[in-house]
Order: structure tokens, then C-alpha cells, then sequence
């Protein structure tokens, strides 16, 4: 047995131990994870102030109760639990909230049903996630690093890995066994042994994936049949793209497509993007049969909009009623909402640049009384719309109407450097322009703050909340009365004084591995900001010479340089820093190898040859 099949098949025990034996561990947005709304009746945080608030996750686990949210601030977390009821753990940032593994536990494991974690950087463990006997899980918006794999699944029914990034782990990037049903889209997976590696696994659905740089980009093994694998960027693979030696679908049909191949060979004559010949999987008789001439571009479209405003069916409505919905979009694109009457498909008014997970709203003039009005709304990411269901609503303008949820907080929303003497705002409309009681409230404890009353509609009543810690978040809403209906802000937070700067992260590196001395290749970097400054990278070729400090660039770019090596093995590294001169740490080295040919090796290691190979030099240039 070679080398090579020697490692494959260690890693396969490896797994296997892996996922048999009981591992003891111990008890107990503007991108945001991913959007929830935070109830403070059944979340609990981590790592901030005040009531419902833990020094560490396995804390707060151990006083979770089913359908409980925890809520981690960003921070590192060296700890490693496991999850046992059915919660949703949410990471403020997925970049600056990090838990360390400590090398020899499973960072999270999970053995409950109806389980979400997302906006986490999970790293230095045996699996980043462990999904163990369970089903309905989501894991979303996290990275994995350097762990042996990145989220492994064992025995699972039904679960969505989406929006991940799975980087420079020494096993598998996504490892399900034994599992069904499992839907792995949107996934940037680099630099692993393999990226996805299904064993006795079946009905899964890999897809919109870009899978680079690994041994094998997918690997498919042992009973794992009726998979569905499409509209995938599959490329740099060390060994192979694809690796199959069981029965399963690799495109989607024709017109729809296969997947993106770099090593694909064939032509498209007729010019519609997908190869005229089929792809040849390797492993076994599976064939990728429309496979994409170029990479593909990944996009979801925005999610049908929800919660309307006056709610369908609602009687009693204001003459020039407030048109309101909630927009949501997975990959938090800013969007265009159109809101329609649905009588003539006639726009009423048009929103731009609306952010995922807000309400944006629009007033409907000049209605006639009594009559029965039906409206819509569509949403549309500049490359896909959703639309919503028809709604409708009676006007009457004899009856008492509530007041409008309070918007345009100030502070602003998430705001930092807010005095601990803060004047608090927001604006408040009734539509039947009612005099209003507007009560500010500490989200924290509920307690009042201060109130103001006979507010008219349309001002922006404001009190003072003095007295606070310096350094620290706070979260307030407002409640509205007219006198018989209220309506009630969202829950908004500031943070007094300045946040520290966070460095940028340290860069991805992708490359080839292994080439040629004296040839010039290409790799590529990429590194985010939290604070979404710009970045300079510095980078180490391993070969005595730096790049020196070169940008800047907007955070998230990936950016390709070039370098020339002599006949050797080298490691490259790199390192940023952001606009003000924050670094991170330096990369994890990348090994990379220019071996000698066989024949320069001789030559160089005899002699003899050496004076051989001086002669027939010198007779050809005579010649």
C-alpha cells in the first residue's frame, strides 16, 4: 500500500474512532450570525452585564430551558460543552466571537433535537460541531478552523449546514455518516484532507458549495447512494475533484447544470455555458453529464415578506393607513421592497436600500371610507424578487385606531461612544393623531426610565437616562398609549463610551502545493475586518523575502499574488492590519514544495555525472 492510500485509510479509522467513542466533556448584524429577533424573556447572554447574563456558554447552557435563545458577545470563549436541549446558541460576530477548543474535546456536540448555532469561529478542536443522534438541526454563519474536522454528523435526520466557512482542518471539512436528508449549501470549504466526505450516507442534497484546495474536494464512500450534488465550484484539488464509488446524481438536468470542474476538458460549441461532453467522476460509473464551462455565482433569493401592517383582515383602518412588512434576506443583501395595490397591480411606493431584517414602511394617501382595500408587496435582491401573499383591510375612520410601533431610535441602534448621561428619542404616530403617553423602559430589568405625556403624533419625545456605567451596553425600548391601545418599540441597545479597535483576522491562504523551481504561481489571500476597515497585508514567502506591506483593500477582497522559488520546501505565512494599524496574528504556515527533477538530483549527487554532464554541454555548443 502506498503513502498516500496508507493516510486515507487512517484517516478513515481515525473518523470512525471518532464517531464511535464516548468523548468526555465537561457539564455544566452590517452582518450579523444570522437574524432573530431576541426575546429577553427566554434569552440568556454571555459575557455581558446585567440580569440573565453568564461568564462563560457552559453557564448558561446549564440554566437553559427548551426554545431558549443564548446570545454570546463577542469575545474568546476556551471552552468546549455539550448541547442537550433545544436551543438556538447565537454569536454576535462570527469573526470576533471565538471558542477554543483546547485541542482534545469536540468544540460543541449536540445530542438534542432542534438545535441553531450560528455566528461563531470554532477552532483548535477534534470537530468543530458534533451532531450526534439527532434531527433539525441548523448550523449557519460560522467558521471552522483548525480542528481535525469541521462539523461531522453522526446518525442525523434533516439538517441544513449553509454559510459556513471550513478552513484548514486536518480531516474532513463536512463529514456526514449514517445520516439522511442533510441539505449543505453555500459553504466556502478550503485547504482540508477532504472537503465533504459522505459515508453511508443517503437523500442528501451539496450544493452551491465552493470547494477548493482540498485532497479530494468531495469523496464519496460505502453505501452512500441517492445523493444530489449540483451547481457546485469544485477546483484545485490535490488529488481528485470528485471521488464516487457509489451510485448518485451529479447535475441538476439540462438546462439547469451540473457543476463548475477546473480540470473539465470538453468544449461548448453551442455556447450555453454547459459542457457538450459528460464529466467522468472518478471512484466509480458516476458521470457529472452537464458540467458549467466557468465558475457559478451564488445568490438566494430574499424571503417571502411577512408580518403585514394593518394585519389581513384588519377593520377599523385610518383613511391614509402606514403599509408595513417584514423583509428578510439569507445573504443579507439590502433590498428593493415595492409595495402594490392589488386591484390594478399599480405600485403605491417604492423603498431602496432597505437592510435584511427590518420593516420597511410607506403611507397609502388619500383612501376612500368604508371600503375594502387589497395590497402586496415584492422584495428583490437585484438578482431574484419574492412576493408576498395578498393581503386587504377595511378603512373607517369612526373608530379608534392603535399608534404605530416607535421608530428612529436615538441613540441609534447598536450605537458606541454614547455619554452616560444619554438623551433617549424616538418617533411616535397615531393615526388618529390621538395625544399619546410614551414610556421609556430598561429591556434588562423591565423597569420604567422615565415617561412623557399628551406627546402629539409625529414628535419625538425624549427623556434623560443618567447615571449609567461607562463601557457598557444597554437595551431599552419604548411603549406607546393613546388612551385604549398601545404598541411597543423593538428592543434597541447603545454601547456607552468607545469599543476597543479589533484587528482584522489573519488571511485564508489557497494555492497549489506542490510545482515547479523557477515558475512563478499565483495565491490567494483573504481576510476580514470586523469594524469593515480596509486591510494591508504583509507576507512571509518563506524563502528569506517578504512582500512588504501591500494595499489597501476593502475588507473580505480576496487578493492574489505571485512569488518564484528555488528548488526547495518553503512555508508561506501572512499577517494583516487595518487602517489604523491593528494587526492580527500571523497565518497558519502554508507548506509548499519545489522538488528537484530525478535527473538534476544525480547530476548533483555524482561527480561523475557532473563532468559528463559539463562535456555534452560544451560539445553542444560547438555545434
Amino acid at each position: 500500500m502506498d503513502k498516500k492510500n496508507q493516510f486515507r485509510l487512517f484517516s478513515i479509522i481515525t473518523c470512525i474512532f471518532l464517531l464511535t467513542t464516548t468523548i468526555t466533556i465537561a457539564q455544566p448584524y452590517h452582518y450579523t450570525s444570522i437574524f432573530l429577533p431576541l426575546n429577553p424573556n427566554t434569552t440568556l447572554y454571555v459575557g455581558g452585564t446585567g440580569p440573565n447574563n453568564y461568564t462563560t456558554i457552559t453557564e448558561a447552557l446549564s440554566n437553559a430551558t427548551n426554545g431558549d435563545t443564548i446570545y454570546v458577545y463577542a469575545g474568546t470563549y476556551t471552552e468546549h460543552f455539550t448541547i442537550n436541549k433545544e436551543i438556538i446558541l447565537l454569536g454576535e460576530h462570527r469573526d470576533t466571537t471565538i471558542i477554543h477548543g483546547g485541542t482534545t474535546h469536540n468544540v460543541i456536540k449536540i445530542n438534542a433535537n432542534n438545535v441553531t448555532i450560528s455566528g461563531f469561529t470554532l477552532h483548535h478542536g477534534l470537530i468543530g460541531v458534533y451532531s450526534v443522534n439527532a434531527q433539525n438541526h441548523i448550523i449557519t454563519h460560522n467558521k471552522m478552523l483548525n480542528n481535525w474536522n469541521g462539523i461531522g454528523l453522526y446518525n442525523m435526520n434533516t439538517a441544513i449546514i449553509s454559510h459556513n466557512i471550513i478552513n484548514n482542518n486536518y480531516f474532513e471539512g463536512i463529514n456526514p455518516t449514517q445520516s439522511t436528508n442533510i441539505v449543505i449549501k453555500r459553504n466556502t470549504i478550503s485547504s482540508n484532507l477532504q472537503g465533504i466526505f459522505l459515508n453511508q450516507a443517503t437523500n442528501n442534497i451539496i450544493k452551491q458549495n465552493h470547494i477548493s484546495g482540498n485532497s479530494r474536494g468531495i469523496e464519496i464512500r460505502t453505501n452512500s447512494n441517492s445523493n444530489h450534488i449540483y451547481h457546485n465550484n469544485i477546483l484545485n484539488s490535490i488529488e481528485d475533484n470528485g471521488f464516487d464509488e457509489c451510485t448518485n446524481t451529479w447535475d441538476d438536468g439540462y438546462p439547469s447544470g451540473g457543476n463548475y470542474w477546473d480540470d473539465y476538458n470538453g468544449y461548448d460549441n453551442n455556447g450555453d455555458g454547459i459542457g457538450d461532453t459528460p464529466y467522468s467522476i472518478a471512484g466509480g460509473n458516476n458521470d457529472d453529464n452537464y458540467p458549467f464551462m466557468n465558475q457559478l455565482s451564488f445568490n438566494d433569493p430574499p424571503q417571502q415578506p411577512t408580518n403585514p401592517s394593518p394585519a389581513n383582515g384588519a377593520t377599523g383602518v385610518s383613511i391614509s393607513p402606514s403599509l408595513t412588512v417584514t423583509v428578510n434576506d439569507p445573504d443579507n443583501d439590502l433590498l428593493t421592497v415595492s409595495f402594490y395595490n392589488a386591484s390594478d397591480d399599480s405600485l403605491i411606493d417604492q423603498l431602496t436600500n432597505v437592510p435584511s431584517g427590518t420593516q420597511p414602511t410607506i403611507i397609502w394617501p388619500n383612501l376612500a371610507n368604508q371600503q375594502t382595500y387589497y395590497w402586496y408587496v415584492i422584495a428583490d435582491d437585484g438578482q431574484d424578487t419574492n412576493q408576498s401573499p395578498t393581503w386587504h383591510f377595511t378603512t373607517s375612520i369612526y373608530s379608534n385606531l392603535p399608534p404605530y410601533q416607535p421608530t428612529n431610535p436615538t441613540p441609534a441602534n447598536g450605537t458606541t461612544g454614547i455619554s452616560t448621561n444619554p438623551a433617549l428619542s424616538a418617533t411616535v404616530i397615531d393615526p388618529d393623531n390621538d395625544l399619546l403617553t410614551v414610556s421609556f423602559f430598561n429591556a434588562s430589568d423591565q423597569s420604567l426610565i422615565d415617561f412623557v405625556i399628551d406627546v402629539p403624533s409625529g414628535s419625538q419625545p425624549t427623556i434623560t437616562w443618567p447615571n449609567l456605567s461607562n463601557q457598557t451596553t444597554y437595551y431599552w425600548y419604548v411603549i406607546v398609549d393613546d388612551g385604549e391601545f398601545t404598541n411597543q418599540s423593538p428592543t434597541w441597545h447603545f454601547y456607552t463610551g468607545n469599543q476597543a479597535n479589533i484587528p482584522p483576522t489573519y488571511p485564508i491562504i489557497t494555492g497549489k502545493k506542490q510545482g515547479h523551481a523557477n515558475t512563478e504561481y499565483t495565491y490567494t489571500f483573504t481576510a476580514e475586518d470586523p469594524e469593515n476597515q480596509e486591510i494591508y497585508y504583509l507576507i512571509d514567502w518563506g524563502d528569506q523575502t517578504t512582500s512588504g506591506w501591500i494595499g489597501p483593500y476593502p475588507s473580505g477582497l480576496s487578493i492574489q499574488e505571485s512569488h518564484i522559488w528555488d528548488y526547495g520546501s518553503y512555508s508561506i505565512k501572512a499577517k494583516t492590519k487595518d487602517s489604523e494599524g491593528a494587526e492580527s496574528d500571523w497565518s497558519p504556515v502554508y507548506p509548499i514544495s519545489m522538488p528537484k527533477s530525478l535527473m538534476i538530483q544525480i547530476i548533483q549527487n555524482r561527480p561523475v555525472m557532473q563532468l559528463v554532464y559539463t562535456f555534452l554541454i560544451q560539445l553542444l555548443r560547438v555545434w
